[in-house]
């Protein structure tokens, strides 16, 4: 499934699935993508497996 939305709800989705509170979410950069796996899709019972922000996808970008 893909969930595509605007903060702070992705967020606070993340944080609730991931860590069981809203609160406790990561921020997200315009664009960024967080992988999440989960058996059961409920309150604290999901991993963040993958986070992506656009910036490190950038060909021209030096270290």
């Amino acid at each position: 499934m893909m969930l595509v939305s605007h903060m702070p709800l992705v967020a606070a989705l993340t944080g609730l699935l991931v860590e069981g509170r809203g609160d406790r979410g990561p921020g997200f950069p315009t664009a960024a993508v967080a992988e999440l796996e989960a058996e059961v899709w409920a309150a604290g019972c999901a991993r963040l497996c993958g986070f992506t922000n656009p910036v490190e996808l950038r060909s021209d970008r030096r270290p």
